[in-house]
């Protein structure tokens, strides 16, 4: 079977991916969930990334660090909001967590007021007739400021990137 690519859309403070992956919906909620799963596949390629905290639960944090090849750390924390087997997910995610520039460019006033800078993304799997699954992952910010400085930054090669090694994890489980 073909592999599918990436569609990454915008919207008004949203950025939605959509991928298909060709493995049944409950291999690729586990991949999302399962800390050994994340770890496989999380972050680009030539990342390695280190599951400090996962508690895929409603109200459970997460906090991973992906590594580049040169050992620099970028943290990626939240909480699970809604964790709903085998079908929809929502987290935040704490931008705050961002290089100083990065936040100093496109969270400066929110960072000023004290403010927390979250995104929430839900994301939700959908069981294809021909054993694969749809994953559609739609992630709001509070501005659009936020929006485009994360697509700047490369979230979407990112992802995409990501769901390449995730492809790989699906063909071996």
């Amino acid at each position: 079977m073909a592999r599918t690519t990436l569609q990454a859309d915008l919207a008004d403070r949203k950025v939605i991916l959509t991928r298909d992956f060709n493995a049944p919906r409950a291999l690729v909620w586990q991949a999302f969930t399962d800390s050994a799963a994340l770890a496989r596949w999380w972050g680009p390629h030539g990342f390695q990334t280190e599951i400090v905290e996962n508690r895929a639960q409603a109200g459970g944090q997460y906090h991973f660090v992906m590594r580049d090849a040169e050992g620099n750390a970028y943290p990626v924390r939240g909480h699970y909001v809604e964790v709903t087997p085998p079908e929809r997910l929502v987290m935040t995610d704490d931008c705050s967590c961002m290089p100083p520039e990065w936040l100093q460019e496109h969270a400066a006033e929110e960072m000023a007021r004290g403010e927390p800078v979250l995104n929430t993304s839900v994301t939700t799997f959908e069981e294809l007739d021909d054993g694969r699954t749809r994953m559609r992952m739609e992630i709001t910010c509070p501005n659009n400021r936020l929006r485009d400085g994360l697509v700047k930054a490369g979230m979407n090669e990112g992802w995409g990137e990501s769901f390449e090694k995730l492809d790989a994890v699906l063909e071996n489980a």
